[in-house]
């Protein structure tokens, strides 16, 4: 019987088009997705569709990887290009050697302070850098990790916000220690890594939580009286350590961590 055949795969224009469902996602939601991306591969993002082209500028996540040299132009463009006006994280992680960085990682964090950034990162994977002196004035920062960083003498520190503070191989004097405590009053947690000192001496009413990782220290006097929780790695030598006021200790630990 040559009767009409009933259709079953219709043509392709009644065919249902694709959902882009992640363009259709709210902003806060993408740039919580980019939050966990590298902001080089946030840029690239750009690249996905016509209407992606600019999305990433207004990314409030920065996370910078710096294997070279080469990039830190291309860094600073896409920075020039980026809208946002409140800055969330700004993280910086620079294995690069080259001492002429200086002046780029200034305009970057200069960037990153107006617009009240929040959670900052800088650590370098070679030689030692100084802190950038705009960002010892940040006003805005909650959360702070400098590793194989110093401090330059002539500064002034003012972290009003700040509540957690990790330093990780940096040469500090006991002078360079007063002012971080003294420009910290509201600092609730403290992480020190292989901090180079003599004697360290931390005086804080408001800290809550101390950890100390490192290999000889000479002195060490805590006066935290609400301090709640206290560790200490198993590698840690100290000749002369005395605990003051510490009535509200609840938490003292010996903490092994791993060698690299």
């Amino acid at each position: 019987m040559a009767g009409k055949r009933r259709r079953l795969i219709p043509p392709p224009e009644e065919a249902a088009e694709e959902v882009d469902h992640i363009s259709h996602l709210p902003d806060a939601i993408i740039h919580h997705i980019f939050s966990f991306l590298p902001f080089k591969d946030v840029v690239k993002t750009s690249l996905l569709c016509k209407q992606w082209r600019f999305f990433w500028t207004s990314t409030p996540y920065i996370d910078i990887s710096l294997p070279s040299k080469g990039v830190v132009s291309s860094i600073s463009r896409a920075l020039n290009l980026c809208t946002a006006t409140k800055i969330e994280k700004f993280h910086v992680d620079a294995t690069v050697s080259d001492l002429y960085i200086n002046t780029e990682l200034d305009q970057w964090f200069r960037f990153a302070v107006a617009r009240k950034v929040e959670d900052v990162s800088l650590a370098f994977g070679h030689c030692y850098h100084y802190v950038p002196r705009i960002l010892c004035k940040c006003k805005s920062l909650v959360s702070l990790r400098v590793s194989r960083c110093c401090f330059s003498r002539e500064i002034t520190i003012r972290w009003p916000a700040l509540k957690k503070l990790c330093l990780e191989e940096n040469f500090m004097d006991e002078d360079g220690i007063m002012k971080i405590w003294s420009g910290c009053p509201v600092l609730e947690s403290l992480t020190l890594r292989y901090i180079i000192t003599r004697n360290l001496r931390i005086e804080s009413r408001s800290l809550r939580e101390l950890v100390i990782d490192g290999l000889y220290i000479s002195s060490l006097d805590i006066s935290a009286p609400n301090l709640l929780s206290l560790g200490l790695s198993s590698r840690l030598v100290v000749k002369d350590f005395r605990l003051n006021g510490v009535s509200s200790l609840a938490a003292a630990t010996c903490l092994t961590f791993p060698t690299s």
